[in-house]
This record gives structure tokens, C-alpha cells and sequence, in this order.
């Protein structure tokens, strides 16, 4: 049997098998999953000239899992990532954050 609880806007898949002990390390360390940078550069190959890309992250909410595909590009790849800050009532509502985040 699985569960799912929304802890601190992220979801947490969390096993009944799971030992009391490892739930509560695996609940403390969930800060840092956390990101704390909304815009990071990714590692890529820019090309002078060429226009940055600006790429949001996947379910996790952090663009880690972006990074190989990054570094195979030429130009210049930001990653937007979900923080504690941004709003996740709905999919508008990120966009538009995200979109500020771009244009402050």
C-alpha cells in the first residue's frame, strides 16, 4: 500500500513498509530537495549571438535532470525551478512567476 501527502507543496510518495526512522530522516531532509534558486544557468556550448533558452523543470521541480541535455546545446540554458516561493494553486499561476523570475 502507498500514499501520497502533500507536504510543503511537493508531493512525497511514502511506502507503508517503510521503517519509522527512515521516514522521519527522509522527512528532514526535505529542505534540501528543496531548490532555493527559482533561475539557474546550466552548463551548455553557447554560440555568440544566439538567444538564451529557458527551460522549466520536470515534476520534481528542479532541472538537475536537464543538465546533460544542457551542455549539448549552443547557447546560452537557463533552468527555472519550483522553491518554496512559488505559487501552486495553479499552472497560470507558475507561468506567470516563472515569467517574472525571466524578465526581473
Amino acid at each position: 500500500m502507498t500514499q501520497l501527502q502533500s507536504m510543503r507543496g511537493c508531493l512525497v510518495f511514502v511506502a507503508w513498509n517503510c521503517t519509522l526512522s527512515i521516514l522521519q530522516v527522509q522527512l528532514e531532509n526535505l529542505t534540501e530537495l528543496m531548490p532555493s534558486e527559482v533561475l539557474v544557468q546550466l552548463p551548455s556550448r553557447p554560440i555568440k549571438g544566439n538567444k538564451p533558452l529557458f527551460i522549466v523543470h520536470p515534476i520534481e521541480g528542479v532541472v538537475t535532470a536537464l543538465k546533460p541535455v544542457a551542455t549539448e546545446l549552443p547557447f546560452p540554458v537557463w533552468g527555472l525551478q519550483c522553491t518554496p516561493d512559488a505559487p501552486l494553486s495553479t499552472i497560470e499561476d507558475l507561468a506567470s512567476f516563472y515569467v517574472k523570475v525571466i524578465y526581473v
